[in-house]
């Protein structure tokens, strides 16, 4: 049963485009692979004395220095002297990093001998272990498992490549956990009592996904995997920890970051005590460090103790990530600073209050007030009212704010009304909460329901000529609850929509765009658009509705030994997804890409694909041959999107022996192109496949026979260097029918 599980396991992955390798399997192999790939990566070629010293100086017993090792820049020098300067993992383009999966990895060493079920290799480096048990035995056993191994005197991970794993997943397929590789003080374990911390895996509706596929789905993406290991590990230096962010952190981040990226608004953070506020606000303030686009990202709590607080925690997960402000004018110094070391700032309400609003500090601040600002405020239900917003909003116009709370304040239990008729987004990082959906009846996610039918037709119009007619429908809808707020910023791109355009003799405003364009629009369009803003939403419920029509004709000409077969299939997929309820929006005939400022789901998946498979089927007494060609174009409603494939293949089957010895040859070749085009720039993509194999059966009886294969399979991907890949491969089969 283990064994069923790790091979489907296996199978997923290489679904998802991870490249299997079954010739690695000890030590050896493991080194060679990493040695290839590392070669290949730094266009150089390692001679065994200079390897040997990479790995003595790269393998460390410690599993905090190997994961600063793995994540910074390394320096080598070659036996001639010469530098190479080498990142062992690209964080930056996850692309151009190799995904491999091994299964049954044997590690000898002085001391110890160990196998592990299946281990996912990243340049060639292990990061992941995956280990496996039967349905009905705790996962909790494949932990302790993991601990027994790091004990073990000698054990891989203090010698070999190992050390470089970072993270432990733990499955019986029906239930899987996670958690992060550390030094042992950190993983200390008794499969009876609870271990922390262990993690499961949930979407963002904390709809936990604890079976082992759809685990797999979610987590193993390669894209999805290579963000959890670059963007939402945290390697605490302080107490040379390793730690994950939990789903919920996860997403949250996500949001602040797409929000600010898509400069949609403002929002808010719900979270509860306890629940890692602190190092959420920090992973997306260090995030956003990197992003050229804004000024200065300025944590704000209201309590000076919480300021000394919070710069420790933060100082706790990167050194010297921000410095002390022990009074205003420090804080005005690092607000104009333009050194990187300035751009997070952790402060207080109060400094920043004083900061904006006597002459002295105000007028400095002057020259920056135009420059973006993001804004993260702690208990911003206790800050975010009254004078204090409004100072830091006229002051930065420009600026973004994001609130943490565990008490946020909605109609029923504010003071005063959030929103004042002031421009601006309200946007609820939060999504749908519980009391919301009781009251709408709606669940996070409703079912999914698939509608299918189909008509096929067969027509014998002579005794050399058949046809065939089929027509399939494919009909899936699902509603999930979601609500959806207007947009009234002048930089969001809302006002570029035409009807909002100025109509002669009307009276008209100005706003200024992203761009620095002055739109001139008609005031009374407006004044029915920012009516809007007293409503609470515009949209409740989220309806995906996607239909797929296929049309399918086939004509088979049968002559003296040949089969000719000509078709041609048209597929047309449709998207009508919409949003419910938004009535309050019918007046405004916006064009699509408005609304996807708003939100909307745009029809963008829209798309056609056409087939025409041809195929030539030839028979005599001991041998069968096919040989098929068809192309393939499809065109996509987005990007102005186009896609032509034609694929070639022969298959021929030939009795060396009658009833006893069949030999099968066969052979295909594939070729994929590729355009599109976003923001005016055009992309051409290509993929080409070759694959050759030959098969020898041996019928041992009418019911049972076995199987010797031989074949070769190569995938180049110019575009994609990372998914290319070339494999060779035997296998032998023994096989019953019943």
């Amino acid at each position: 049963m283990e064994s069923q599980i790790e091979q489907k396991l296996i199978e997923k992955l290489v679904g998802l485009k991870y490249v299997y390798r079954t010739d690695i399997r000890d030590r050896k192999t493991l080194e060679s692979n990493f040695r290839e790939k590392f070669n290949l990566k730094h266009y150089c070629n390692l001679s065994d004395s200079e390897f040997d010293r990479l790995l003595s100086e790269l393998v460390e017993k410690d599993v905090f220095k190997c994961s600063k090792k793995l994540r910074e820049q390394q320096l080598f020098y070659r036996d001639d002297g010469s530098p190479i300067y080498f990142n062992l993992i690209d964080t930056d383009n996850w692309c151009k990093n190799s995904f491999e999966v091994v299964n049954q990895l044997k590690i000898n060493t002085q001391n110890s001998n160990q196998r592990y079920d299946v281990v996912i290799l990243i340049n060639g480096l292990p990061l992941v272990q995956i280990e496996l048990k039967n349905h009905g035995i705790n996962p909790r056993k494949a932990m302790q498992q993991i601990i027994d191994y790091k004990q073990d005197k000698g054990n891989g991970y203090l010698n070999t490549l190992l050390c470089f794993m970072q993270l432990f997943i733990v499955s019986n397929e029906i239930d899987t956990f996670y958690f992060t590789n550390n030094n042992d003080e950190y993983l200390q374990f008794d499969a009876k009592e609870q271990f922390l911390p262990i993690y499961r895996w949930a979407d963002t509706d904390n709809q936990k996904i604890v079976n082992l596929d759809k685990f797999a789905d979610c987590f193993l993406d390669k894209y999805q995997l290579g963000e959890m290991l670059s963007r939402y590990m945290v390697l605490v230096n302080t107490e040379r920890k390793v730690l994950i962010m939990r789903p919920y952190q996860i997403y949250a981040v996500k949001s602040i970051i797409n929000t600010i990226e898509s400069n949609g608004g403002n929002g808010y953070i719900w979270h509860t005590t306890g629940s890692g506020k602190t190092l959420t606000s920090f992973k997306a303030s260090t995030l956003l460090k990197n992003n050229e686009d804004i000024y200065k990202c300025l944590f704000v709590v209201d309590r000076k103790d919480l300021d000394r607080q919070t710069r420790q925690e933060f100082n706790k997960f990167q050194d010297g990530c921000v410095e002390e402000n022990t009074n205003t004018e420090t804080l005005v110094w690092r607000l104009m600073s333009t050194e990187n070391s300035n751009k997070v700032i952790v402060t207080t309400i109060q400094k920043l209050y004083k900061a904006l609003t006597e002459d002295k500090y105000k007028d400095r601040l002057e020259e920056i007030n135009d420059e973006r600002f993001v804004f993260i405020f702690d208990e911003c239900h206790r800050s975010q009212f009254g004078e204090n917003n409004k100072v830091i909003r006229r002051f930065f116009p420009n600026s973004q704010m994001f609130g943490f709370t565990g008490t946020p304040i909605f109609d029923d239990n504010a003071v005063k009304k959030q929103f004042e008729g002031e421009e601006g987004t309200k946007l609820g990082l939060t999504g749908a909460d519980d009391s919301w959906l009781k009251k709408h009846e709606q669940d996070p996610v409703r079912t999914l329901y698939i509608h299918d039918a189909y008509l096929k037709n067969d027509f014998k119009l002579n005794e050399k000529i058949d046809f065939m007619f089929k027509y399939a429908l494919n009909y899936r809808t699902r509603h999930t609850a979601q609500r959806l707020y207007a947009n009234y910023s002048a930089s969001s791109g809302i006002y570029d929509d035409p009807w909002f355009d100025a109509l002669p003799g009307r009276s008209t405003l100005e706003f200024v765009n992203d761009e620095g364009d002055t739109l001139v629009i008609d005031s009374a369009h407006w004044a029915r658009y920012y009516a809007l803003a007293d409503e609470d939403f515009l949209a409740t419920q989220f309806v995906e509705k996607l239909m797929k029509h296929t049309l399918e004709l086939g004509f088979a000409f049968k002559l003296p030994k040949n089969v000719l077969k000509a078709g041609a299939t048209l597929v047309v997929f449709t998207d009508m997804s919409k949003f419910e309820q938004n009535e309050l929006l019918s007046p405004f005939d916006f064009r699509n890409k408005t609304y996807g400022v708003l939100g909307y789901y745009c029809h963008g998946s829209d798309d056609l694909e056409q087939r025409y498979p041809i195929s030539l089927t030839t028979t005599t007494d001991y041998l069968k041959n096919t040989v098929s060609v068809m192309p393939r174009y499809k065109i996509y409603n987005r990007n102005d999107m186009r896609e032509f494939e034609w694929s070639l293949m022969d298959n021929m089957e030939v009795e060396i022996v009658p009833e006893f010895m069949d030999l099968s040859l066969s052979g295909g070749l594939r070729q994929n192109l590729l355009s599109y085009e976003i923001e005016d720039e055009d992309y051409d993509e290509m993929e080409l496949d070759i694959d050759a194999s030959a098969k020898l059966r041996i019928h041992l009886s009418p019911s049972l026979y076995t199987d010797w294969t031989v074949g070769s399979i190569f995938n180049y991907r110019p575009d994609s260097k990372a998914d290319q890949y070339k494999d060779f491969y035997i296998i032998a089969a023994l096989n019953y029918d019943f």
